[in-house]
């Protein structure tokens, strides 16, 4: 009894040794299977970066070495001006052995098609390029090439596809596009297509207005493309078109830049058009050139009040303390020929201070040199009361600014505390 489980014990206790052996080997071996992936995958992946060539002495096949080196092979041919037809031809079996390791390699495809356009192989190029859109929309080479070669095949309402596409994945590359698609905006058809896109607000919309300025053949292209956007869903916003006017008001083109302005107005604005727009304060200030700019500043605050004025119409209202003023003009770009005017308007209030408020017009090319200035509002009234402000504009000057400002001249007349509303203004042609 005794000796038989003295025979199962060792019976039991070789086969536990040859348990922990097997183990043993097999943790070993999953030690150097594990070693070897590390090898293969981690530390190649981080040769890929540094030394692909010697990424792929350790992997024979590996798509990414393959394409780094491609692309150095590419650096250095474009550095030597081309190396024959023997370089290209090895850079093309290179990629392709890339493509058979992953097939869906979009970058392969790119630089497959960027070595068939430098051999002048458009129709290789483009079906390279093509597939490589087709597999990944992020492939901003492809996309620029086959945006500019539809250009040039006629095709812009592909053109403006890819343009797009590749402003929506790297809007850096606007600098790429905007040469194209301001040609694009010139052509009868080319243009339909143009505004049709951009009707849809794509997000690089407002860049690619603002960068089409100046680089038309057209100066009036921009406008023409705001225009159709107006009755888009998405009409232009303030900012798009203010872009437009800023720069020809840059150019000293003031009386495109108003005429323009008059063009994108809304129905419903027009009725404030005069020689000064929305006197009545009945619209919102868009910020835009030839409307008001109302800011307010440290100390101020100042905005449109609504049913405020005579008779329940708006007023511009003024709040002004709290210690030092910081009072930002509130202002707007009038045009007005040569002539003598009268700036008429209602206003009431008081203010505590060594200077108050005052309207001033200046040319725009020389701001500093008012034309015309009304009264000092000050003292003030409780009841609305008419002010005047005769002035005249002389040939030279072609465009002007209208202004409301703090006019103090050092720092102390800056404390000003109270409060001033303005309503009714407008400018008349002064007939005496």
């Amino acid at each position: 009894m005794s000796a038989g489980l003295q025979g199962e014990s060792k019976s039991g206790a070789a086969i536990s040794d040859f348990a922990r052996l097997c183990l043993r080997v097999s943790l070993a071996a999953l030690a150097v299977l594990l070693c070897y992936l590390v090898l293969t995958r981690t530390f190649v992946s981080y040769l890929n970066r540094v030394d692909p060539s010697l990424a792929l002495a350790i992997r024979g096949s590996d798509a990414e070495a393959e394409l780094k080196l491609a692309r150095i092979q590419l650096a250095s041919a474009e550095e030597r001006d081309g190396d024959g037809h023997e370089t290209t031809e090895q850079i093309r079996q290179r990629l392709l052995h890339a493509l058979s390791a992953e097939p869906l390699n979009a970058a392969g495809f790119e630089l497959l098609g960027v070595v068939s356009a430098q051999a002048r192989d458009t129709a290789s190029a483009t079906a390279f390029m093509q597939a490589a859109s087709a597999r990944s929309r992020r492939t901003p080479g492809a996309l620029l090439w086959l945006m500019h070669q539809k250009f040039a095949e006629g095709d812009t309402e592909a053109a403006i596809a890819y343009g797009d596409a590749l402003l929506r994945i790297q809007p850096k590359a606007i600098s790429g596009v905007v040469p194209a698609f301001a040609q694009i905006a010139e052509m009868p058809s080319g243009a339909d297509q143009l505004i049709a896109t951009l009707s849809t607000r794509p997000p690089w919309r407002e860049n690619v207005l603002y960068a089409l300025n100046g680089k038309t053949s057209k100066r009036e292209t921009p406008l023409m493309l705001l225009s159709g956007l107006k009755k888009s869903e998405y009409p232009p916003t303030a900012r798009e078109i203010g872009a437009y006017l800023r720069y020809l008001i840059d150019a000293r083109n003031y009386e495109i830049a108003y005429y323009s302005w008059l063009q994108l107005l809304a129905p419903e604005q027009l009725g404030s058009a005069g020689l000064l727009f929305n006197g009545g304060f009945r619209l919102q200030p868009s910020g835009l050139p030839f409307d008001w700019t109302i800011e307010g500043g440290s100390g101020a605050i100042a905005e449109i009040a609504i049913g405020q004025g005579p008779k329940e119409t708006n007023a511009l209202s003024l709040e002004l303390g709290g210690g030092r003023v910081d009072f930002r003009p509130i202002y707007q770009l009038i045009l007005l020929a040569p002539g003598r005017y009268r700036l008429v308007g209602l206003s009431k209030g008081h203010l505590k201070g060594l200077r108050g408020l005052q309207w001033q017009i200046a040319c725009l090319e020389k701001r500093s040199e008012a034309v015309g200035v009304s009264e000092p509002f000050l003292a003030g009234s409780s009841v609305w009361t008419e002010f005047t402000a005769a002035f005249e504009i002389h040939a030279g000057c072609k465009a002007q600014v209208l202004r409301l400002v703090l006019d103090a001249r050092s720092a102390s007349e800056t404390f000003v505390s109270g409060s001033f509303a303005f309503a009714g203004l407008r400018i008349t042609r002064d007939e005496a």
